[in-house]
């Protein structure tokens, strides 16, 4: 009846830093696609693109470069290119389901934790590995606090935050 070909089911979501208005949100889905909405153009996504089959869990948006960073439940870490619109390269590694990634806001680093248990910080630039650290449970977000990456870990009684210095 309102013509939506695919299932709407959304499991990530960020703004995009490009538009400064706030009008586009980049919308990740539980069926593997990735699409761009502008709520200044209309209801439908200005972008769809299927990434794998698995269920995207985490969206990161570069704010100096037009790069979208996108991970799943199969442990695939990969950059998107707005601008050329294919997927770039991959991070190599991850073994288990990526639940957070976070980019750092001035240094060309990645941070990803999720269920394999470690915390990784890559370089975007080489995609190469930077720091790992082992943490004692799931981790269910990364975030950046003055330079040192912070995950938060997923416990049944208690939370506890291990710090990894980068």
């Amino acid at each position: 009846k309102v013509g939506i070909c695919d299932k709407p089911w959304n499991s990530a979501m960020a703004f995009n830093p490009l538009a400064e208005d706030g009008s586009q949100i980049i919308v990740a889905t539980g069926y593997g696609k990735l699409r761009l909405y502008d709520t200044t153009v209309g209801k439908r996504p200005q972008l769809n693109k299927p990434f794998k089959e698995q269920r995207i869990m985490t969206v990161a948006v570069s704010g100096d470069e037009n790069v979208w960073w996108v991970g799943d439940a199969g442990g695939n870490l990969q950059s998107f290119d707005v601008t050329t619109g294919t997927f770039m390269g991959a991070i190599k590694g991850i073994a288990g389901s990526v639940r957070s990634i976070a980019l750092h806001p001035t240094a060309k680093t990645i941070a990803s934790g999720g269920l394999d248990r470690y915390v990784r910080i890559h370089s975007t630039r080489t995609r190469r590995s930077v720091a790992k650290l082992y943490v004692t449970s799931q981790v269910n977000a990364v975030r950046w606090i003055g330079g040192v990456a912070v995950a938060e870990e997923k416990k049944k009684t208690s939370k506890k935050r291990k710090v990894a210095s980068s």
